[in-house]
């Protein structure tokens, strides 16, 4: 039963993910003057943008300061990642999808 409940938890987080990739490295990551912070993966994300190899956040948005832990964790230790938009929208200087899932595998 525990095992139910945990995998519908799970999958219902990636309900609401339209694109992004799975077991990816962070490469690289940088912050705009404007706010907006990109993560760089090692493999290409699924969204329908220009940029195929970043997602990118608002560093104001709600509960974003655990991301930006993760992805320093990520990078660090070079673990693999899940790592999703809502949207396929590129709405982030019109070429980057928004971050909204970001998961250490």
């Amino acid at each position: 039963m525990r095992f139910l409940v945990l995998g519908l938890l799970f999958f219902s987080g990636l309900a609401n993910a339209v694109c992004g990739l799975k077991d990816a490295k962070v490469v690289s990551t940088h912050r705009y003057h404007d706010g907006w912070i990109f993560v760089n993966f090692d493999k290409s994300i699924n969204c329908d943008c220009p940029q195929k190899w970043r997602l990118a956040f608002k560093d104001d948005s709600n509960n974003m300061d655990y991301v930006k832990s993760m992805v320093l964790v990520a990078y660090s230790s070079q673990v693999s990642v899940n790592a999703w938009a809502k949207d396929n929208v590129c709405s982030v200087h019109g070429n980057t999808a928004i971050l909204t899932t970001f998961q250490l595998n």
